[in-house]
């Protein structure tokens, strides 16, 4: 009955003696095994395990602590001197976050870098007046669409001359909104020619809810049927002897 409380209380103190920071101007005991490589005695077997992981990132002189990224090494900076090294790049000019950053990441690297850098430029007054953001209308405004592709039609050109390659015509697709045309040439009157044609402009620009066409058997069959079916558009067919209806 003693053994789970003993396993219990152990895995509270390696719990609780868990570096709770990996910054090692944060950590005292990290701190310590960077300087020093060695293990505080009396420390778990599992905290410094833990510990001594963290710190293989790390290097030191005996004075200055380094961390290696990449296998480039960086100045560790102390905590305290942190606002200085940020403030080094304002005497040239007040930039922003990411263009200080770029100023110094050469040279230094700290966990949470980026915020301290963001946390300065927050509170320099110089740089949050170079951070105003000029907004200029100009009469020339992007209109906004939509719908876009929803609605298009096909049609056939035919009694064309018949070329060597064997082609007779040209199968048209009208984007209804932009009234884009897109043409292919085809080879014969076939629903299986027309369906593959179709899946290709999808491919290109995306599918479309309603496909509008004429009632010629090329249109209307099977093989369009399944197509419908498949892609989930509706097809919708022109009156007799209505070409304009159809783009």
């Amino acid at each position: 009955m003693l053994r789970p409380v003993i396993k219990f209380i152990v895995d509270q103190v390696d719990k609780e003696e868990e570096p709770k920071s990996r910054d090692a101007y944060n950590n005292v005991l990290l701190k310590e095994l960077i300087i020093t490589k060695k293990v505080r005695t009396g420390i778990s077997k599992k905290f410094a395990n833990k510990s001594q992981n963290i710190a293989n990132s790390y290097e030191s002189d005996g004075k200055k602590i380094f961390i290696v990224k990449n296998n480039i090494q960086f100045i560790y900076q102390d905590i305290d001197e942190r606002k200085e090294i940020i403030n080094k790049p304002l005497a040239f000019g007040h930039f922003q976050s990411e263009s200080t950053f770029n100023r110094i990441k050469d040279d230094y690297y700290w966990h949470v870098m980026v915020d301290d850098i963001k946390q300065s430029i927050k509170e320099c007054t110089t740089c949050q007046k170079n951070n105003k953001t000029i907004t200029k209308y100009h009469h020339a405004q992007v209109s906004q669409l939509s719908n876009l592709v929803k609605r298009v039609a096909n049609d056939l050109i035919l009694g064309l001359d018949e070329r060597e390659e064997g082609y007779i015509g040209i199968l048209v697709i009208i984007e209804f909104l932009s009234n884009f045309p897109y043409a292919k040439k085809i080879k014969r009157k076939s629903a299986k020619e027309k369906a593959d044609i179709l899946i290709e402009y999808i491919s290109l620009f995306g599918p479309f809810s309603e496909l509008l066409s004429d009632q010629g058997k090329e249109f209307l069959n099977n093989i369009m049927s399944e197509l419908k079916n498949r892609l989930g558009f509706v097809h919708i067919v022109t009156s007799a002897y209505n070409p304009r209806t159809n783009g």
